[in-house]
């Protein structure tokens, strides 16, 4: 595949050039990749303020507003056909937004480093408006990833990618045969998963230190070593300053407010509530207490709206709260549980641990969601029915034009489940 570059480094308003291509037809389906997801989100938003690309995506952009909320800035965006794709955005609405990229319906598509893993565009114009990766440069490696998006399955003749940075000096690469040459020399993280008859003398002594300072087995130090050992360290002192305050930890089943917040205070003073989608302690509480009690998540999302005042880019971090539902908060519930069981060894949050990880709702829900189906579809129709059951269900409605499905919804769900 032929592919033709252009340096745009010495341009003065880089954003304004970036507005400038991004609005001639003859580039489109167009990429453009930038850093992080905040600065898709807000590039976004601007180049929805200036023009409009599409008249494809209304139905999708009424869905948004329906099911997200009309205040998300997503709405708009979409609306005047401009997608945005990266982690924090959920399953089903990152494929949706590829789907309508892939057919022309949202011609520009503001992405972060999550669609060059395993994701397939039709890109013909790559645009490559920064040069890092979570606030660190990318190396060629992944440049050359990001620049082989232009011209993709095979319907352009030429691709064209135009750069607004330098591009990375070019270094060979190296295959190494193992991760860690010499796993004495390997971290405390990884050396935990190793087998016992795998290990170095030095390495079974390392890890017998593990257990004893934070007393737990060879399971419960894997389980710690999700979180990092050396937060797990820190979770286990924080749990005995907390137990020597309070009983609230000492639950088991399902918590009351309190107890969730004895356990999300214990967890934020080692970790940042950022890095679970909430700016205090506080905030993770509700979330975690609201999508709980919350009938469907549409009602959850439309209720984050009508209360959300904070910066239009950052809406949309309460999905990263959702993904932190999924990963990450789970495992910091069950090692603070570890260390709780060592005081008492009645406490259980296993059935707690169990529901949030999949949002309090049917596990079949979210799994249909990882495939393609949003939850705020599948909800409306979840009876108890087993995967493949309900699956059925679905198409089934959706082929004959259930009245509780629009056409968009409809198509939807074929092209997800078909």
């Amino acid at each position: 595949m032929a592919v033709d570059t252009y340096d745009l480094g010495g341009v003065a308003d880089k954003e304004m050039r970036l507005f400038d291509e991004i609005a001639k037809e003859h580039h489109w389906p167009a990429l453009v990749f930038v850093s992080a997801p905040d600065r898709a989100n807000r590039l976004a938003s601007r180049a929805a303020g200036l023009m409009k690309i599409s008249d494809s995506s209304a139905n999708f952009a009424q869905w948004l507003s329906e099911n997200i909320g009309p205040s998300s800035p997503l709405v708009q965006t979409v609306r005047s056909g401009f997608g945005v794709h990266h982690g924090r955005l959920p399953r089903a609405i990152a494929s949706q937004m590829v789907r309508m990229f892939n057919q022309n319906a949202l011609p520009v598509l503001f992405c972060t480093s999550t669609l060059i893993e395993g994701v397939n565009t039709a890109a013909k114009t790559v645009l490559i408006f920064d040069k890092t990766i979570n606030r660190e440069d990318y190396d060629f490696f992944t440049y050359s990833n990001i620049k082989g998006r232009a011209g993709r399955l095979g319907e352009h003749h030429v691709g064209q990618v135009y750069l607004f940075n330098a591009p990375p000096e070019h270094e060979p690469t190296e295959v190494a045969p193992t991760l860690f040459g010499d796993q004495d020399d390997a971290p405390d993280d990884y050396v935990v998963h190793l087998e016992e008859q795998e290990v170095t003398e030095k390495v079974d002594t390392r890890v017998a230190r593990l257990k004893m300072a934070l007393g737990l087995d060879a399971d419960g130090l894997r389980l710690a070593a999700s979180i990092r050992l050396e937060y797990a360290l820190e979770l286990k002192q924080a749990v005995s300053r907390a137990l020597s305050k309070s009983d609230d930890l000492l639950w088991a089943g399902l918590p009351t407010y309190s107890q969730i917040r004895a356990v999300v205070d214990v967890i934020c003073s080692v970790r940042r509530p950022g890095e679970f989608g909430a700016f205090t302690a506080s905030q993770l509480t509700y979330f975690i207490h609201d999508l709980r009690r919350a009938l469907s998540m549409q009602i959850f999302l439309l209720a984050y709206g009508d209360k959300y005042n904070g910066k239009p880019e950052t809406h949309d971090t309460i999905f990263k709260f959702l993904r932190a539902c999924e990963y990450g908060l789970p495992q910091h519930f069950a090692v603070v549980e570890k260390f709780v069981k060592q005081h008492v060894s009645t406490a259980d949050y296993s059935l707690f641990i169990e529901s949030i990880s999949h949002w309090f709702k049917p596990e079949e829900l979210k799994n249909l969601d990882e495939e393609g189906v949003p939850i705020q579809i599948s909800e409306r129709f979840y009876q108890g029915e087993n995967r493949e059951q309900f699956v059925n269900k679905l198409i089934l409605h959706a082929r004959d034009g259930s009245q509780n499905l629009t056409p968009f919804e409809r198509m939807w769900i074929l092209t997800a489940l078909e």
